[in-house]
């Protein structure tokens, strides 16, 4: 195997990388999404003082989800240009 196909080689399996990782991101942000039911349910009771300690926790829950979002937006973008095109990182590789 010569240099050009070990670096393409590990250009695709850095994009295979994150493709998974972009998966995990997206679990995270479903768990996410299942907490900001949860807590939507608790805010909707009728215990004013608890729903009051609620809302900080929804707050921080969809700033979490948003960020969970965005990383598999990002990780996700990545792997498939690693894994379909890649001809910068290439280039940087061969030089």
């Amino acid at each position: 195997m010569d240099r050009e196909s070990a670096a393409w080689l590990a250009i695709r399996i850095f994009g295979l990388l994150l493709l998974w990782q972009s998966l995990l991101f997206l679990c995270s942000a479903a768990v996410q999404l299942f907490s900001l039911n949860m807590l939507y349910r608790i805010a909707s009771s009728s215990n004013e003082a608890l729903s009051a300690k609620v809302e900080d926790s929804i707050v921080r829950a969809w700033v979490e989800a948003g960020l969970a979002f965005a990383e598999v937006l990002v990780a996700g973008l990545l792997g498939v240009y690693f894994l379909r095109n890649g001809r910068g990182i290439h280039k940087l590789l061969m030089r």
